[in-house]
């Protein structure tokens, strides 16, 4: 077995979770809690799959789990008015303010206000009309200055509002690699005891089908990795 487990943990977000994937060159990731005890096994595919929903299943892409704080860490960026509920994972709505104001208007009257993530430039109309109606965070793209009215009046109604490095097409894709790992993982997978013999953990890897086994101490904390390969 591998000794040393390249892991996340529970809490992790899945944007961690691909980068360590892509650092490394692995497909699978065991998912350890603080004791070391696997909690499941999250996999490049069913990542991808949650990131890149089916065509009948579009909707999910405007979903995001996360909270604010997660949502402001996965696009590298920084909460510029907090609000006191932002470490709180909540399910969001993601819209992105690209059309003109009125129209705006009118889609903001389709949701609940209190659920919206709104996706916005430096459209300082669209901004203040989404601060005024109270949705639950504004994010401002490009790491555009935000200016100190706006800032003020997303104090005054309790709206979080986030700074994002990246363009507006860029940051409303990452937003919901903004989602803990424990929501993606596969809690079924198979695991060895260190003192099995490697001619039977063969056996039952060769006719599973998954790609890596956790091995445990007889405490059921995690001391290794094996794979297939």
């Amino acid at each position: 077995m591998q000794h040393e487990v390249l892991s996340v943990g529970p809490e992790s977000t899945a944007a961690e979770a691909l980068g360590l994937m892509d650092e490394h060159n692995r497909r699978v990731l065991p998912v350890l809690d603080a004791e070391k005890r696997c909690r499941g096994l999250v996999s490049l595919f069913k990542v991808s799959k949650f990131l890149f929903p089916a065509v009948n299943r579009l909707i999910d892409s405007r979903r995001v789990l996360s909270s604010v704080k997660n949502l402001a860490a996965t696009l590298g960026g920084s909460v510029i008015v907090p609000h006191e509920d932002d470490q709180q994972e909540q399910e969001l709505i993601l819209m992105v303010g690209a059309m003109g104001l009125d129209s705006f208007a009118r889609r903001l009257e389709d949701y609940s206000k209190e659920k919206l993530a709104v996706v916005v430039g430096d459209r300082w109309d669209v901004q203040n009309l989404a601060i005024r109606e109270g949705v639950r965070v504004v994010i401002v793209t490009g790491g555009l200055e935000v200016e100190p009215k706006t800032r003020d009046a997303a104090r005054r109604r309790k709206v979080s509002l986030v700074s994002s490095p990246h363009d507006t097409a860029t940051t409303a894709a990452l937003c919901r690699a903004s989602i803990a790992i424990r929501h993606v993982l596969n809690e079924n997978f198979l695991a060895f005891n260190g003192d099995m013999a490697l001619r039977e953990a063969r056996e039952l890897a060769t006719h599973s089908g998954f790609l890596a086994f956790p091995v445990t101490d007889g405490e059921g904390r995690t001391s290794g990795i094996l794979t297939k390969t």
